[in-house]
Formats: structure tokens, sequence, C-alpha cells
């Protein structure tokens, strides 16, 4: 059969997501990246956590990267490893740093709690003294979400089978 990729929506990343390495592992591919831009947030280190959140504040900017051709099931693997307790995804618009004057609407993962002792977050930091613990958790997450994902994918293309016939 044709394999058909579905585009998803854009989305801005501006903390462990923007590590290439990290995507690789989560992802098995590094999806094309832009630097980009979001006015009125403000980024910041989840407390407890290596990793960050952003939250709306008028005046601030965020610096990050716009992943533009992620497929429908890596978007839903990302919302996974983001979603729970902590994030909201939110529809945001962003300036691509080469096209100053472009506004580009994409998804992001908002903090949902208020932060007030602020700490910043470096990518650099995290890169140079995180990466390699935060790899292996994107490794076992892949792993159980992956096998999750694959039983639902069978489930539906079971479906998408059944109508008449043998099937397999």
């Amino acid at each position: 059969g044709t394999l058909i990729l579905i585009m998803a929506e854009k989305l801005f990343v501006y903390g462990s997501l923007q590590s290439p390495a990290v995507l690789k592992v989560l992802l098995g591919r590094v999806p094309r990246r832009r630097r980009a831009i979001l006015n009125d947030y403000s980024r910041f280190r989840v407390p407890g956590r290596t990793y960050p959140g952003i939250n709306e504040e008028r005046g601030s900017c965020v610096d990050g990267s716009l992943l533009s051709d992620l497929t429908v099931s890596e978007t839903v693997l990302l919302d996974a490893f983001e979603g729970g307790e902590e994030y909201v995804k939110r529809k945001v618009e962003v300036f691509e740093e080469e096209y100053r004057d472009e506004r580009v609407v994409a998804d992001a993962y908002v903090f949902r709690n208020e932060v007030t002792a602020r700490e910043d977050w470096s990518l650099e930091e995290f890169e140079r003294f995180h990466l390699e613990p935060f790899l292996k958790m994107c490794e076992e997450f892949v792993k159980e979400e992956g096998q999750k994902t694959r039983d639902e994918l069978r489930w539906a293309k079971g479906q998408e089978n059944s109508t008449g016939g043998d099937g397999e």
C-alpha cells in the first residue's frame, strides 16, 4: 500500500525538544527546524527538574525552534511525552528569525502552573550536564509508548481491513 504522511501542525519548541539528540531518540529522525521567537512569554527552569516551561509574560520573549514537518504520529508521541499534569498545548504566534515580520501560528507546550521563583534555563547547559540521563529516559519512554502506538496502529489497520474478506 501507499504510505501517506499527513503533516501535522507546526510546533514551537523551546526546551529539551530543541536538542537534535533528543528528537532523534524520540522520533527516530530530526525534523526540519528553524529558529523562531515567541513574544510575551518567558522561559524558566521547572523547579526540581532539568527541563524548562514557559508562561505568559508581557514584554518578554523566548527563543526556540519551529518544527514544521512533523507527521501526525510524531505529534501524538510528542503530545504524550509532554502531556500529563505539567503542560497544556496552546496555539501561539511565533516569528521565524529569518522572516522577522512573518507570523506563524504554531502549537506550544505551556506550563500549567505559575512559577514565582524564576530560574533561567539554557539549552547549552542542559546538553552539557543533563543530556545523557535525559536521553535514557527518552529511550524508555519510546519503548513503552512505541509499543502502545504500534498496538493502536495494528488495531486501526485491523479495523480498516475488516471490510469483509478473510482478513489476515
